[in-house]
């Protein structure tokens, strides 16, 4: 028995244009979804106000988007965490409000929605366990530091691929 044989040997180079153009196919793929879709950034980077809320009961994600949907608030999402009857409310602050009644408005987004949830769903005791807000200059801070981070990696490791393997 020859040694090659021993370990089944399969000819990756000479396959290099297949495995090429379905590396090129991926690539070319998911930059059209980013072209068609966008990148959807979290409350991190485009600011907003985050509340994370647990109820003893069980309440069903619709009951609590039906409940917070009502209430006015621009771009609001909720998302299910953790436990079974967990979850992150996001919303974004009002754009219109002068920067002296923002903390004001926002204050009272928050109350709003801890008093409807507590008024609506009150045999299941909501309980509140954060609230995050991140303002939309640290979130735009956020996002250019986060593509410069990825930037000066790549640049990096272009710089020890070329190092590393000579070109001769």
């Amino acid at each position: 028995m020859n040694k090659n044989e021993d370990y089944g040997q399969y000819d990756f180079v000479g396959k290099a244009w297949l495995f090429g153009g379905i590396s090129a196919l991926f690539v070319v793929l998911s930059l059209g979804y980013l072209a068609v879709k966008g990148i959807n950034y979290g409350i991190d980077f485009r600011g907003g106000t985050e509340i994370q809320v647990r109820f003893e009961g069980q309440v069903s994600i619709d009951e609590v988007r039906n409940r917070v949907a009502k209430l006015g608030l621009d771009d609001v999402g909720v998302q299910s965490f953790g436990e079974k009857s967990e979850y992150i409310i996001r919303f974004q602050a009002k754009r219109d409000v002068a920067d002296k009644d923002k903390n004001a408005v926002l204050s009272d987004s928050i109350g709003r929605i801890k008093a409807d949830l507590q008024t609506a769903f009150p045999e299941q005791k909501p309980e509140f366990l954060r609230v995050d807000t991140v303002g939309p200059q640290v979130g735009a801070e956020l996002k250019r530091n986060g593509f410069l981070a990825v930037f000066y990696c790549l640049l990096v490791i272009l710089i020890y691929v070329a190092l590393r393997f000579d070109y001769k």
